[in-house]
């Protein structure tokens, strides 16, 4: 009778994607950063809250629809020393101003098609404790109120794009630490699991990313070989 065999416990050759750790090295082909200004307004672009294809927003819109958050944004406050509504509103009717000037009835449509649509979310007011042994926390809420109160109240309508918003800022990020060059695709991924929300999903699919960095039309070392 032959020898009974012995089983060896397999082990898998590859970690899980949730737990796998990606890494990043220097591309061959560096690209230069890209401009801070360019990031900001893309960011702009896709953090417009109108059910509207991206590439389809005119500048204008994205204009004014800043504008009116801003506006509507200060309105939905409490009663502030700040008069920020009003700096908001003096832009508006600068651009509402010269289109009577020019008999353009654009901006105007612009503006209350932005103002019916841009839905405020009213931001909850956090109440300090009275009892509280060492003051720290309320002193770490006074000072958030404190921030707060510089800050308008933000759309509650979501982001036309919030994956692209979310791969603009790790590009952010990552260029001030580069320098001399704009990350890549394996950079930003790798980026990604670091975010909160994220680390069980594995951060976010590649070929999401890529889509996404198409989309927006910016030049990535895109080579991480």
């Amino acid at each position: 009778m032959s020898e009974a065999k012995k089983f060896v416990k397999h082990t898998p050759r590859e970690t899980p994607k949730a737990k796998r750790k990606l890494t990043a090295k220097a591309p061959k082909q560096q690209k230069p950063p890209i401009p801070q200004d360019t990031l900001e307004a893309l960011k702009l672009r896709f953090s417009v809250p109108v059910s509207k294809k991206t590439d389809e927003i005119e500048e204008s819109d994205l204009e004014m629809w800043q504008l009116v958050c801003d506006l509507k944004g200060w309105l939905s406050r409490d009663a502030t020393e700040l008069k920020w509504k009003e700096f908001a509103w003096g832009k508006l009717r600068e651009i509402l101003d010269q289109a009577v000037a020019k008999g353009d009835q654009k901006p105007f449509e612009q503006f209350s098609k932005a103002w019916q649509k841009a839905d405020i979310r009213k931001s909850a007011r956090r109440k300090i404790k009275p009892k509280d042994p060492k003051n720290r926390t309320k002193h770490r809420l006074e000072l958030a109120e404190k921030i707060e109160a510089l800050l308008p109240n933000i759309p509650a309508n979501k982001p036309n794009s919030p994956i692209s918003i979310v791969i603009l800022d790790i590009i952010a990020s990552l260029q001030p630490k580069l320098k001399t060059r704009a990350p890549t695709i394996d950079e930003i991924l790798a980026q990604s699991v670091k975010l909160k929300g994220m680390e069980e999903k594995g951060g976010i699919n590649r070929r999401e990313a890529v889509r996404q960095i198409e989309k927006m039309g910016i030049s990535l070392s895109l080579d991480d070989r």
